[in-house]
């Protein structure tokens, strides 16, 4: 659950985005949604609310349009990893991997982390 700078309260639920504004509920999918639950939600600087699903899309809502930014299932295979955003990135982190997607161009950037044993002596 989010509040934006507008006051809406936004939910991500098992069927999917949410939008409350006090009195009236509003809900949002888009036509290429694999499947209706949403996690991982957030609002970044620009207004915009973030969601992801299990099959690797990534969405935002802005107004009352919702936007499917992004799949990165390649790269997570049905993980499900956490969402940051600035006015320049989108990076989602799973345990040991992360994707940088740059909202302009939408390149993806894809980096895995290896194991690094310290032994003390």
């Amino acid at each position: 659950m989010e509040e934006d700078a507008k006051g809406f309260v936004w939910l991500a639920t098992n069927k999917g985005l949410v939008r409350y504004d006090g009195t009236t509920f509003q809900s949002y999918a888009h036509p290429e949604q694999v499947g209706l639950s949403v996690f991982n939600l957030f609002v970044d600087q620009m207004y915009r609310v973030w969601c992801m699903n299990l099959s690797g899309q990534i969405f935002y809502a802005k107004d009352d349009e919702f936007v499917l930014f992004a799949n990165v299932n390649e790269e997570f295979k049905g993980s499900l990893g956490d969402l940051v955003a600035n006015k320049e990135e989108l990076v989602e982190s799973y345990f040991k991997s992360r994707v940088t997607i740059n909202l302009k161009t939408k390149e993806k950037k894809f980096l895995i982390f290896h194991k690094i044993v310290l032994a003390m002596v």
